[in-house]
């Protein structure tokens, strides 16, 4: 079980959203999902939506936040100590 958190200003406030998420299933079901990562908010998601087009090929921190977590997955690892400030960059 992992959980990757969208929409997130920057790693600090993934990580604070995962950590309270953790902390209710735990509370509930007994078990904490794995914080596998964060996708950041981004315009260029909203309007790839809108566009009905790729959000990965339209904004570079957006297609490194879904390859990070493409290998994360695939390798079975978290990303923490991998993962890049993910906030810089064009919206």
């Amino acid at each position: 079980m992992g959980q990757i958190v969208t929409f997130a200003d920057d790693a600090a406030d993934a990580e604070s959203v995962a950590e309270r998420f953790a902390q209710v299933t735990t509370d509930l079901i007994g078990q904490a999902p794995a914080y596998l990562g964060y996708v950041p908010f981004a315009q260029s998601i909203r309007r790839s939506v809108r566009e009905q087009r790729l959000a990965v090929t339209s904004d570079a921190r957006i297609g490194t936040a879904f390859a990070l977590l493409a290998a994360v997955l695939q390798a079975g690892r978290t990303p923490a100590a991998m993962a890049p400030d993910l906030t810089r960059g064009s919206n």
